[in-house]
């Protein structure tokens, strides 16, 4: 955990540079559920997440969340509860929608890889996703975001929303619906500064 830590504190020293971009930093907290699908209940997950924005169109993330998954009936003689915690390293792509002209609202392309701790056991996934951000007020956003944690690379949302969350005897397939809360920190940045 201390190097993710350390990582964040690094992105987060780039924004003192001479900039020219708004508001290169933003925190936030994340809610969210694990879908599940047929092999394990849909669980709450809570985290916490920062991005350094490199320009108004790109951001790169780090987020930190934690969940518990317990097997539905009809898989509980075959799977266990997982303990869940998940570091992710992401890119984010912004769009704005050219026809609704300052409305706040932008597109959001994420792609990345996050390390998973499954009782006591670190593994790696890829990382794909779509959303929305919702500007709230001025330094304020809201983010809503379906993300698809996968062992093997596949094309993501495939089988949603009848996700299979670990295959009996491999454990390959995490699906998320993200709400982020985020604040943007920082100021104007100027170049001629």
């Amino acid at each position: 955990m201390k190097k993710y830590i350390i990582a964040l504190i690094i992105l987060a020293s780039f924004s003192f540079g001479k900039l020219n971009y708004y508001r290169p930093i933003s925190a936030g907290i994340t809610f969210g559920r694990n879908i599940g699908g047929s092999q394990y209940e849909d669980t709450k997950i809570l985290g916490v997440s920062g991005e350094y924005k490199l320009n108004p169109s790109i951001g790169i993330g780090m987020e930190y969340k934690t969940f518990h998954n317990s097997p539905s009936p009809d898989y509980e003689e075959f799977l266990t509860d997982e303990n869940i915690s998940l570091v992710s390293l992401f890119m984010n792509r912004y769009h704005e929608f050219k026809q609704f002209d300052n409305n706040g609202v932008k597109g959001m392309a994420s792609v990345g890889g996050a390390s998973m701790t499954i009782d006591g056991y670190d593994k790696i996934y890829f990382m794909l996703g779509i959303g929305l951000q919702i500007e709230l007020a001025d330094r304020l956003n809201l983010e809503l975001s379906l993300r698809d944690y996968m062992k093997e690379f596949r094309i993501p949302f495939t089988s949603f929303p009848e996700v299979n969350v670990a295959a009996i005897g491999g454990g390959g397939h995490y699906m998320h619906f993200n709400v982020n809360l985020s604040m943007d920190l920082g100021d104007v940045k100027s170049s001629n500064d």
